[in-house]
């Protein structure tokens, strides 16, 4: 006889009975759409004033939200801008909110950009004491969680120049609690910025 594995446990039967739940998810991701509709247009002029010295293909794509309810099973929304991707060639920034993780940035960079960039970023941005960002270290950078397998929080041992030169892509990321969050727009804003100084010629 097939066994019952459709049948619910005791909690599982006590949700699907209840709306509020569900529908308190609903609110908290148009807030989190809310508040990266908000951010792209405080980006704006940031990553547009950069014409003089980024490439065009870069700043051409518009922003970019969407949403998903699978990231390691739990829902996620996220802002990609820029968000320059083909097969040679990646610059792109992620902004992610992970249900019941946290809010985090992700830098990522390949073909001809890493190339440009991924030296300077890391020499200009990793180098700073105090500093939270941490390095991709993962052969698949759509990985985004905070685990030692995907992310590294660098130290006097960390080789960057030999992870630039490894992998195919360089990557940054940074994160932000979720009981932060009131904080989350300024951080996202601060970290983009701190990446765009260390961009600069």
């Amino acid at each position: 006889m097939p066994e019952n594995n459709y049948l619910l446990t005791d909690l599982e039967s006590k949700l699907v009975r209840d709306t509020q739940w569900i529908l308190a998810k609903h609110r908290i991701i148009e807030k989190v759409y809310q508040l990266f509709g908000n951010l792209s247009e405080q980006l704006r002029p940031l990553i547009e004033g950069s014409a003089g010295w980024l490439d065009r293909e870069v700043l051409l794509p518009s922003p970019k939200i969407y949403k998903g309810e699978r990231y390691l099973l739990l829902p996620y929304v996220m802002l990609d801008y820029p968000r320059l991707f083909n097969r040679e060639h990646c610059f792109a920034i992620r902004y992610l909110f992970w249900w019941g993780n946290e809010f985090s940035i992700h830098f990522v960079l390949a073909g001809k950009h890493k190339d440009l960039y991924a030296r300077q970023v890391a020499e200009r941005i990793l180098s700073k004491t105090n500093n939270d960002w941490y390095v991709g270290v993962n052969q698949d950078p759509w990985q985004h969680q905070f685990d030692a397998q995907n992310y590294q929080l660098p130290d006097e041992n960390t080789d960057i120049s030999a992870l630039i030169k490894e992998n195919t892509y360089f990557k940054l990321g940074a994160r932000l609690a979720l009981d932060q969050w009131a904080m989350a727009e300024q951080f996202f804003f601060e970290r983009t910025d701190n990446l765009w100084k260390a961009l600069m010629p």
